[in-house]
């Protein structure tokens, strides 16, 4: 992330200015890769050339502690340690029996994340989107000391109250007698693009509210922001102003046009462009069903076999890796070759002569059916005659099968075939399902036809008187008056069964 510095300050209503800040160098790119930048605030108290000279040498010590970091050392022990010098810093300010000390807020901005350590009352402010400014520091006064009292039960309302002249009185500080436990953040907080980060003095937040900090802080570049922070709070003419100063660190935010920094221009743009993607994604589809030739004969559309038939398996479209090559020393066998299929000519010949042979089968069944009229000879005319319902069904399927091929040839020179594995495969179970069904067709008919017992002519009986043949033979006569009966023609036989 690249980091931006600004900074502002103003003396207020005071005699002296007793603030003080500093920045490491954004242009040591090998320090900024594993240091990131520190910017460091100091607000001095305890006389006017003490105050002052105490924030000094703090803003000084941590400056030069901090610039010492190595690779190797994290940078919360960096500011750790820089805030230990800092504090020996302003030890010798007080060593001549002066009164000094002095606010620090120091706050390092590295690898997308936020490190902070502080010690009185100045303030580190997250400027983030459109939210009021949200404090990160925690402050050393007798004000937060008294709220926390209250809030763990230590302290009534009254005796807080009792105090409340003293609310702003520091209860740790660089040049304490007491070792400081300065507030830190070791780990870092993530940052976001577009996030400010402000430090100031408490002459800047005891005369503006965290609403109006937020947004004049994000206004502008880093610099004008902090100028107009400071106009604004010197606008208020509070009595008695305090030092002011603000010091920002800016993340930079992705560049984007002036028109398009207006959010509802952004989401309209936003909408056009997911109509677009959306627009591009169904072209491109349609486009492809185009392309995609229609699954005629599919793999899921399978042509059902006769019981023993083994299915050819359809070729994988898939290409296969290249296989590694064979040692010279070995010789790998020639793969035997599949027998090659018949062509589509030859299997509408198979079919055609199928259908023929079964037709002629059935016309001969027919014709010896109608001759078995005898009836003794019944049972084999009832043989006949289911015979000619299979030999009608043959032929039927056989037709049918002639049909399909001729489809198939109409498809295939139209181009809109499916899969060629699939084709030939079809291919080959049809004209053997034309040749099994032209030979059972044709085996049962002339089978049925030939164990059908030829009708013999009636015998001719001798010359003699009616009355002599009908006494000495009478069974035999009544045959004979039955006789003409055997001549006559059956009924034709109904039109399923021919």
């Amino acid at each position: 992330m690249k980091v931006s510095p600004g900074n502002a300050q103003h003396q207020g209503d005071r005699e002296s200015q007793q603030d003080a800040f500093g920045f490491t160098s954004i242009r040591d790119a090998e320090f900024v890769g594993h240091a990131g930048v520190l910017m460091v605030l100091c607000d001095g108290m305890g006389g006017l050339a003490n105050g002052a000279l105490a924030a000094q040498k703090a803003v000084d010590a941590i400056l030069a502690g901090y610039q010492r970091k190595t690779p190797s050392e994290s940078i919360g022990r960096a500011l750790e340690r820089s805030i230990r010098d800092a504090q020996r810093a302003v030890e010798d300010v007080t060593g001549d029996g002066k009164q000094a000390g002095t606010t620090v807020v120091a706050a390092v901005v590295a690898g997308g994340r936020l490190y902070w350590a502080s010690l009185g009352d100045s303030r580190l402010y997250l400027c983030r989107g459109n939210a009021p400014a949200k404090q990160l520091t925690q402050d050393h006064n007798l004000a937060a000391a008294l709220q926390r009292g209250l809030a763990r039960g230590d302290l009534t309302t009254e005796e807080a109250a009792a105090r409340d002249g003293e609310r702003e009185a520091l209860t740790a500080y660089l040049g304490s007698p007491h070792s400081p436990q300065p507030d830190m953040c070791q780990d870092g907080m993530a940052l976001h693009s577009g996030d400010r980060i402000l430090a100031c003095s408490d002459g800047l937040y005891r005369g503006l509210p965290e609403v109006t900090i937020a947004r004049v802080g994000r206004g502008k570049d880093p610099m004008t922001a902090a100028e107009l922070l400071v106009k604004a709070v010197l606008a208020q003419e509070q009595p008695h102003q305090d030092n002011v100063t603000v010091t920002i660190l800016d993340v930079a935010r992705p560049y984007l046009p002036k028109f398009m920094r207006n959010p509802v221009v952004r989401a309209v743009a936003a909408t056009i462009l997911a109509m677009a993607l959306l627009t591009a994604a169904a072209i491109y589809v349609a486009w492809r069903l185009q392309l995609r030739p229609p699954a005629l004969f599919s793999s899921t559309a399978r042509v059902a076999a006769p019981a023993g038939t083994v299915r050819p398996v359809p070729v994988a479209t898939a290409p296969a890796p290249s296989p590694p090559p064979p040692p010279v020393a070995e010789q790998t066998p020639a793969p035997a070759k599949d027998p090659p299929q018949p062509s589509l000519g030859e299997i509408l010949e198979v079919a055609e002569k199928a259908a023929k042979d079964a037709r002629d089968a059935l016309i001969a069944a027919e014709n010896r059916a109608r001759g078995a009229v005898a009836p003794r000879d019944r049972i084999g005319a009832q043989e006949v005659t289911e015979a000619v319902g299979e030999v009608r069904q043959g032929a039927s399927e056989a037709e049918a099968a002639a049909r399909a091929i001729r489809l198939i040839a109409d498809l295939k020179a139209a181009d809109l075939s499916g899969s060629v594995g699939d084709i030939e495969a079809l291919k080959h179970l049809v004209a053997e399902k034309l040749k099994e069904i032209a030979v059972q067709a044709s085996g049962k008919a002339m089978q049925a036809v030939e164990n059908v017992p030829a009708v013999p002519p009636p015998p001719i009986p001798p010359p003699a008187p009616r009355a002599t043949l009908a006494a000495s033979h009478p069974q035999q006569a009544h045959r004979g008056a039955a006789a003409p009966h055997r001549q006559q023609r059956p009924p034709p036989l109904p039109p399923g069964q021919r």
